[in-house]
C-alpha cells in the first residue's frame, strides 16, 4: 500500500518560506519548497539529533534545523553546517531521509514506499474524460475515519437519505423518494466497480463508482439536462484512524469565469456541510471499532458493503495491500535502497544515513 502516490496537500497550502509538517501512514513528515520552488519531503527528524525539522526555517530554499542550524537541500543532503572547524568536511551521513515528491494538478504528491518504484509509477489521475472536461474543484478535509471505512461510507447509499437530507438531497428533492437501484457489481484484482441508477422526477440517471487500488475512488455521475461530472476521491491515510479526504471534480459545464466561481462556491459550501454531518458518526464508529465491535449483517443493502470488504481482504492477501502501519514501516525500512550507510568513527552522533527510524537511539546508555 505504501508503493503508491498520495496527495498530501494542495499546492496553495505549501508556501515558499516555511516548512509544513504532515502525517502519512502515521509517519511524521515535513514539506518545504527548495531553491527551484519545487516541493521536497523529508522524515520530520533531523538526522543529527532527531529534532523535528518542521521546527526550523527555510533559508534560500534549504531547510535549516532549529537545533544546530544544519541546512539540507531538496535532495536531503546537508550542504551547510555552522561552526564547522576549518579543514573538516560535512559528514557524509548528514542526510535527511527524503521521500519521492512531485507537484501535479494543483496538489503535492508523496510516494512513501520503495523509492526505486516511484519513477515508473504514474499518478492515479484520470486518463479518460469526456471532451471538454477540466478540473474545476479541489476539496479536502481531515476525516476521523480509516480509509477503508471511509470508502464504505460512500458506498453506503441509504445513509444519504438519513444523514444528508438537508444538504445533498436538498439539491434534488424528488430523489428522496426512491432508493438507488444497484444494477451491476464487477471485481478484478485492481478495482471494484458498482453501477446504479437514481431517480430524479421521471428521469432514471446512471452513476458509476469505481474503487481502485490502493484506496481511491472515481465517481461518474449523470445529472438532469444531459450533463455529468466526474469526481475523484483520493483517500490519504494519515494514521490508523484518520484520513485526509481529497476530492477533485472535473466537469465540462459552467466553466465561464463568473459561473465557474459561483458554482464552485456552491459546491464547496454543500460539500463541507455534508462532510460535517458525517464527522461525529465516523468518529464514533472508529471508537467502537477500536473496542472490537461487530456489525449485524441482516440489512439487505449491507451485502454491497460486505462484498467490498471481502474484495479488500482478498487484495490484502494477494499483495500485502495493508498489514498495519508498523508492518508497512518495517517493510519500507527493509528496502535495499534505504539501507544504512556505515557511520565514520570520527563522527560521534552521525545518523544511519537515509534510513527511516526504527528503534530510537540509546541516550545515556539505555533504551526506553
Amino acid at each position: 500500500m505504501r508503493d503508491a502516490w498520495y496527495p498530501v496537500l494542495l499546492s496553495k497550502e505549501l508556501p515558499g518560506g516555511q516548512p509544513l509538517p504532515v502525517k502519512l501512514f502515521g509517519d511524521p513528515l515535513v514539506l518545504f519548497r527548495d531553491e527551484s520552488g519545487q516541493p521536497a519531503c523529508f522524515l520530520d527528524a533531523c538526522p543529527h539529533r532527531f529534532v523535528p525539522l518542521s521546527l526550523g526555517k527555510v533559508r534560500r530554499g534549504r531547510l535549516a534545523c532549529a537545533y544546530h542550524g544544519w541546512q539540507y537541500n531538496g535532495a536531503g543532503r546537508c550542504v551547510h553546517l555552522p561552526l564547522l572547524p576549518e579543514g573538516q568536511s560535512i559528514p557524509r551521513t548528514a542526510v535527511a531521509h527524503a521521500y519521492p515528491c512531485m507537484e501535479r494538478e494543483g496538489a503535492v504528491w508523496i510516494w512513501p514506499g520503495d523509492p526505486r518504484r516511484a519513477a515508473a509509477s504514474p499518478l492515479p489521475l484520470p486518463t479518460e474524460l469526456p471532451e471538454g472536461f477540466e478540473l474545476t474543484n479541489q476539496l479536502h478535509k481531515r476525516i476521523p475515519s480509516r480509509y477503508d471505512y471511509l470508502i464504505e461510507h460512500v458506498l453506503d447509499l441509504p445513509h444519504f437519505f438519513q444523514v444528508h437530507a438537508a444538504t445533498l438531497l436538498r439539491l434534488y428533492p424528488a430523489s428522496r423518494k426512491s432508493l438507488p437501484e444497484v444494477v451491476d457489481v464487477q471485481e478484478s484484482a485492481e478495482e471494484m466497480t458498482v453501477r446504479f441508477y437514481y431517480q430524479i422526477f421521471s428521469q432514471r440517471l446512471p452513476v458509476t463508482m469505481k474503487i481502485f487500488r490502493p484506496c481511491h475512488m472515481r465517481v461518474d455521475m449523470a445529472l438532469p439536462g444531459g450533463r455529468s461530472f466526474t469526481a475523484l476521491f483520493f483517500n490519504t491515510p494519515t494514521d490508523e484512524t484518520h484520513t485526509r479526504g481529497n476530492m477533485f471534480v472535473y466537469r465540462g459545464f459552467l466553466t465561464a469565469p463568473v459561473l465557474r466561481q459561483l458554482s464552485n462556491w456552491l459546491l464547496e459550501l454543500t460539500f463541507y456541510k455534508a462532510i460535517n454531518e458525517d464527522m461525529h458518526l465516523l468518529s464514533g464508529q472508529m471508537e467502537n471499532l477500536a473496542m472490537k465491535a461487530k456489525s449485524t449483517t441482516g440489512y439487505f443493502f449491507d451485502a454491497l458493503l460486505n462484498r467490498y470488504h471481502r474484495w479488500q481482504r482478498h487484495a490484502d492477501e494477494q499483495d500485502l495491500w495493508f498489514q498495519g502501519f508498523e508492518h508497512a514501516r518495517q517493510r519500507c525500512a527493509a528496502s535495499p535502497a534505504l539501507e544504512s550507510a556505515a557511520v565514520p568513527p570520527e563522527v560521534e552522533a552521525a545518523p544511519a544515513g537515509p534510513a527511516p527510524w526504527g528503534r530510537p537511539p540509546a541516550f545515556g546508555g539505555s533504551d526506553r
